[in-house]
Protein backbone atom coordinates (compact mmCIF):
# COMPACT_ATOMS: atom_id res chain seq x y z
CA UNK A 1 0.00 0.00 0.00
CA UNK A 2 2.70 2.63 0.49
CA UNK A 3 3.86 1.91 -2.99
CA UNK A 4 0.61 2.43 -4.66
CA UNK A 5 0.44 6.12 -2.23
CA UNK A 6 3.94 6.66 -3.75
CA UNK A 7 3.11 5.94 -7.26
CA UNK A 8 -0.04 7.99 -6.80
CA UNK A 9 1.75 11.15 -5.34
CA UNK A 10 4.61 10.72 -7.67
CA UNK A 11 2.56 11.61 -10.65
CA UNK A 12 0.55 14.36 -8.93
CA UNK A 13 4.08 15.84 -7.44
CA UNK A 14 5.16 15.56 -11.25
CA UNK A 15 1.87 17.77 -12.49
CA UNK A 16 2.29 20.26 -9.52
CA UNK A 17 6.31 20.67 -10.54
CA UNK A 18 5.12 20.61 -14.32
CA UNK A 19 2.45 23.56 -13.58
CA UNK A 20 4.73 25.40 -11.29
CA UNK A 21 7.41 25.14 -14.25
CA UNK A 22 4.96 26.89 -16.69
CA UNK A 23 3.71 29.68 -14.25
CA UNK A 24 7.84 30.71 -14.04
CA UNK A 25 8.45 30.43 -18.03
CA UNK A 26 5.06 33.38 -18.31
CA UNK A 27 6.36 34.94 -15.77
CA UNK A 28 9.42 34.95 -17.25
CA UNK A 29 8.48 35.60 -20.44
CA UNK A 30 6.14 38.23 -19.47
CA UNK A 31 9.70 40.18 -17.74
CA UNK A 32 11.79 39.73 -20.54
CA UNK A 33 8.87 41.24 -23.02
CA UNK A 34 8.62 44.04 -20.43
CA UNK A 35 12.17 44.75 -20.45
CA UNK A 36 12.28 45.06 -24.81
CA UNK A 37 9.50 47.25 -24.21
CA UNK A 38 11.55 50.13 -22.60
CA UNK A 39 14.30 49.55 -23.47
CA UNK A 40 12.38 49.59 -26.90
CA UNK A 41 10.55 52.94 -25.89
CA UNK A 42 13.75 54.10 -25.09
CA UNK A 43 15.55 54.04 -28.08
CA UNK A 44 12.56 55.45 -29.91
CA UNK A 45 12.70 58.32 -27.70
CA UNK A 46 16.44 58.70 -28.29
CA UNK A 47 16.15 58.17 -31.96
CA UNK A 48 13.01 61.12 -32.14
CA UNK A 49 15.58 63.54 -30.79
CA UNK A 50 17.87 62.51 -32.65
CA UNK A 51 15.55 63.35 -35.57
CA UNK A 52 14.34 66.70 -34.37
CA UNK A 53 17.82 67.67 -34.25
CA UNK A 54 18.70 66.86 -37.54
CA UNK A 55 15.66 68.31 -38.96
CA UNK A 56 16.62 71.57 -37.65
CA UNK A 57 19.95 71.75 -38.81
CA UNK A 58 18.42 70.18 -42.11
CA UNK A 59 15.88 72.99 -42.26
CA UNK A 60 19.24 75.90 -41.32
CA UNK A 61 21.18 74.50 -43.64
CA UNK A 62 18.64 74.48 -46.55
CA UNK A 63 17.73 78.35 -45.70
CA UNK A 64 21.25 79.28 -45.69
CA UNK A 65 21.51 77.50 -48.67
CA UNK A 66 18.64 79.73 -50.58
CA UNK A 67 20.27 82.69 -48.93
CA UNK A 68 23.18 81.84 -50.80
CA UNK A 69 21.53 81.07 -54.00
CA UNK A 70 19.34 84.22 -54.35
CA UNK A 71 22.11 86.03 -53.36
CA UNK A 72 24.59 84.73 -56.74
CA UNK A 73 21.77 85.38 -58.45
CA UNK A 74 21.44 89.00 -57.90
CA UNK A 75 25.37 89.42 -58.71
CA UNK A 76 24.50 87.49 -61.69
CA UNK A 77 22.12 90.00 -62.88
CA UNK A 78 24.71 92.90 -62.13
CA UNK A 79 27.26 91.46 -64.51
Amino acid sequence: MALGGKKESTPKRLKSASERLDVAMERLEKALAAKNSDDDGAEIATLKGEIEKLTGINKAAGERLDGAIKRLKTVLKEV
